[in-house]
């Protein structure tokens, strides 16, 4: 019988919320991310187990993350533990975030640095080989966002989604697919209500343009006749989006996982 080759070690995925989740999920079956090597950590229980809860922000997720590390580095001749941390920048600087996870990693012994992976913004690496841990970090924001939506000032994940919803490509494998009920929207007036009669008419009743991505995907998603839950919607985008624009888009999140998924020997 042939060896089979060896499979990389699982990566254990910390997220702020579902919207990650739902987008690695979509990548997944886009064929863009392997099936099968991520695992979302953030939705376990302390012991280990799997819960349906979904993570709760940044506090939540970090303590996730120091539980995974206090109970997984004293194990003794494990394989190499590979951690995925993706976090919204929100209002904080990626300074400020990348300080509070090497803290966090110091406090296990951790002597490693972050440093920027080569090429793409807002993605961190750390090998530490005699601790056997690999660590990416990703800070979400999007700041193509605001060539749509100039006023957007709290960048996380809903920027990469907005932004790959907004291209003319993605509406229309959008709109094609949703023609229930929409038989007159094309992609061009779907866009333009999204990015100027909607800010138009909330301007006018007095409503001060929206500050989070969030905002507007919820207008997007109720023009299609879909759920405005974000989660949702951004499943719908990275389904439809075209695979160039997802490549171009999620950069730093697929250089963080070829960082953690070495090619074995």
């Amino acid at each position: 019988a042939m060896n089979k080759p060896p499979q990389p070690p699982p990566i254990n995925a910390f997220m702020e919320g579902a919207t990650e989740d739902g987008v690695l999920q979509v990548l997944v079956e886009r064929k863009l991310l392997p099936k099968g090597l991520i695992e979302s950590a953030t939705k376990r229980t302390r012991d280990g187990s799997q819960t349906q809860d979904k993570p709760k922000g940044k506090e939540e997720m970090r303590s996730c993350l120091h539980e995974e590390l206090r109970r997984r580095l004293p194990i003794p001749d494990r394989r190499e533990l590979s951690l995925l941390v993706v976090q919204d920048q929100d209002q904080d600087q990626p300074a400020e975030l990348v300080d509070g996870i090497q803290k966090l990693l110091g406090k296990h012994n951790v002597e490693a640095r972050l440093t920027p992976i080569p090429g793409v913004e807002g993605a961190y690496q750390l090998h530490d080989s005699e601790q056997r841990l690999r660590l990416a970090l990703v800070i979400a924001r999007w700041d193509g966002v605001k060539e749509f939506f100039p006023d957007i000032s709290n960048p996380s994940m809903d920027d990469y989604i907005l932004a790959l919803a907004m291209l003319p490509a993605t509406a229309a494998g959008i709109v094609e697919k949703r023609q229930t009920g929409r038989p007159n929207l094309s992609a061009d007036t779907l866009l333009a209500k999204v990015r100027t009669e909607i800010p138009a008419l909330l301007a006018q009743n007095g409503f001060s343009a929206f500050r989070y991505a969030k905002d507007h995907i919820r207008f997007y998603a109720a023009l299609i006749g879909e759920s405005t839950s974000p989660v949702a919607f951004a499943k719908i985008v990275v389904k439809h989006a075209d695979e160039d624009d997802l490549r171009s888009h999620f950069a730093s999140l697929l250089a963080a996982v070829a960082f953690l998924s070495p090619p074995t020997t």
